[in-house]
Formats: C-alpha cells, structure tokens, sequence
C-alpha cells in the first residue's frame, strides 16, 4: 500500500517537471528571446510608434466618426414599436437603407450604426433624458415615455445627419402596419368630433330651457358620457364642450402624422472615435508588424534551414 501512494507521488512530481520543462523551453524561452530582441533593437520600436502615430492621425483625419442624435415622437403606439423596427433596420444592407431613406447609396455607406433610445423624464424641468431600457427597469425602475423615442447615428461625414433627419421619417411613415392603425386613429377622433358637435348643438336648442333637468351627452376621451345637469349649468358645459371639440380638433390638424420630429438631429462638433484611443490601438499594431519584419529579415536563413529541414523530414518518412 505504502509503494503504490510513493509510486503515484512520484508520477505526480514526473508530470509536474515535464510540464515545467516544456513551459519553460516553449513559453518562457520565446518570450525572453523576444524581449531580449526587442530590447537590442530597440531604434525598431521607435520607428514604430512614430509610424503608428503617424498612421493614427491620418486615419481621424481621413475618416472621423460623427455621433448625432435626434428625437421624434409618435402618435400610435409605444416606443418599444418604433424601437424593435429601427434595430431591425440597422441590420439590413446599404441598398435596402438607401431606398427607405430615399438618400443616395453613396451617403448610407458613410453611416456605421443606427441604435435608438428610450426616453425619461428625470427631473423637474421635464428635460429628456435618453435611457438603456434594461438598465432602467431592472435597476432605476424607470418608467420610459410611451410615444418619444431617440435615435443616435454614427457616421463619418456630418453632411449624412441633415438627409437621414428626413429620411427616417419618411420610412416610418411608409409603414403599411403603421399607415393602418394611424388611419382608425383618425377616423376614431373625427367620429368623436362629429358626436361632440352634434351635442353641441342640442346644447344650442336647450341653453334656455328653465325647469326640470337635463339629460347631457358629451365626449371626453373618446367615451361617449351622460349626465344629470341643471339648466343653468348648460353653459359652463357648453363651454368645456367647445374646447373639448377645439383642441381635438387642433389634435386632428397638427397630430395626424405617424410620427413628427421633437427635436432635429443634434451632431457632435468634434469626431467621437477620440485621437487617443485611435493612437493606442494603431502604434500597438505597428509595434508588432515592425518588430514581427525584423525578425524576419534578421533570421530569414534560420528561417530557410528550419524549413528545409522539416521538408527533408518529411521526405524521409515518406520513403
């Protein structure tokens, strides 16, 4: 008993020392040879990161990435509607965006992402605040606003913001889906209109009427109500009456679109893709492509008898 657990130590500190070896001669050795090299070389570095700042500013130069958001409201259904649609619309190629939008081809390729945004209300100004839906219920427990959205776009030209404004409009407008429920929106607020008016008129035929009270009908919120009035309280209903017509009216007039802009598309001044994070990302590539072409030149003989070596190998055993 006591021979098989020695035996089964030994085996174990066996493995542990064949790992060691190997970590040492195929990881440990490289990475020294590696930075040994590097530090000796040490002018090829320097070549790269001035390379790589030089590549970095030419790149923000030549392709800046704009941001810009912009706001709309609709008047049929919730945000959500509008905001599955868009995130579905991002995903679809530049033709297909470029007909919806009714803009050239040549200016949807200039636009990297299209992500909309719930909107909140979060303080007493009533300013509008864009939200991460899931962030918002499953942390803050904000409500969003049912018919404003955001839609942040980034693209890399500032002249593409103006186009998408109107474009984005016209593609929400030209949903059939949309285009029906908007219609019985309408006809639903003029069917009101009709029966608030035609109270009215009773209301005209009865305003003087002295005695016993009346039976008044009239629309508030699209449901048809009754109730038991005085005579001489006629005209205050005959009042709120005419102002329930007028401002459905106004509604009627100035809300009948599917949605309208809030507030146009507000662009950044300075490009969001910061010169920093492009320099750091470019000189890391640089560094490892200078260094990676002098190894190569440096031990390219090595380089050759390895593999003439692994060929004759081959062959070898092959015969």
């Amino acid at each position: 008993m006591e021979n098989s657990t020695t035996e089964k130590e030994f085996d174990l500190i066996d493995l542990i020392k064949v790992f060691w070896n190997w970590f040492k001669e195929y990881i440990c050795s490289p990475l020294l040879f590696l930075f040994k090299f590097c530090v000796r070389k040490w002018w090829i570095g320097v070549i790269g990161v001035i390379f790589g700042v030089a590549i970095s500013i030419l790149f923000w130069l030549l392709f800046p990435v704009y941001q810009g958001t912009m706001i709309l409201v609709n008047n049929i259904a919730d945000s959500s509607e509008f905001i599955n649609n868009i995130r579905n619309f991002d995903l679809t190629d530049p033709q297909h965006k470029s007909e919806a939008l009714g803009i050239p081809i040549e200016e949807v390729l200039k636009i990297k992402k299209i992500k909309p945004h719930y909107l909140c209300y979060t303080d007493s100004l009533m300013t509008d605040y864009i939200i991460d839906f899931a962030d918002s219920t499953a942390k803050n427990k904000t409500i969003p606003l049912k018919h404003k959205f955001c839609i942040e776009v980034e693209a890399n030209e500032r002249s593409v913001f103006p186009l998408f404004n109107d474009g984005i409009v016209r593609y929400l407008s030209s949903n059939s889906y949309y285009q029906r429920i908007n219609n019985q929106r309408l006809a639903e607020m003029k069917a009101n209109i009709k029966i608030a008016e035609a109270e009215s008129v009773r209301l005209d035929s009865i305003v003087d009427k002295k005695g016993d009270d009346v039976l008044l009908g009239f629309s508030s919120a699209g449901n048809l109500m009754t109730s038991m009035v005085k005579p001489s309280e006629l005209v205050n209903e005959k009042l709120r009456l005419g102002n329930m017509i007028l401002s459905a009216t106004i509604s009627l007039e100035y809300q009948n679109e599917i949605v309208y802009i809030s507030s146009d598309m507000q662009v950044n001044d300075l490009p969001k893709n910061h010169i920093t994070k492009i320099v750091f990302k470019y000189t890391i590539l640089s560094l490892f492509l200078c260094y990676a072409i002098a190894l190569l030149v440096v031990y390219k003989e090595s380089l050759k008898q390895f593999i003439n070596r692994e060929n004759n190998g081959k062959r070898v055993d092959a015969a």
